[in-house]
């Protein structure tokens, strides 16, 4: 589990089962982790500093969409 202040870079899976498509718009971006939820069965969920929608709303990425810098 990624804790939250970790320097991060979103990494784009293309083969995922789940298409990621605000991973692929910000692959190789750098950013901080800003808050860690986790949903139980559904997984751990990272939102990062700086990435939100055009509305201010924060997009969530999973673990393996990032990669610890």
């Amino acid at each position: 589990m990624i804790k939250v202040g970790t320097w991060v870079i979103i990494r784009y899976d293309p083969h995922s089962h789940t298409p990621n498509e605000i991973a692929k718009r910000y692959d190789g971006s750098e950013s901080v982790v800003t808050r860690v939820k986790n949903y139980g069965a559904r997984g751990t969920y990272y939102e990062l500093e700086g990435i939100v929608s055009q509305m201010g709303v924060p997009y969530s990425f999973v673990e393996s969409d990032l990669v610890e810098v």
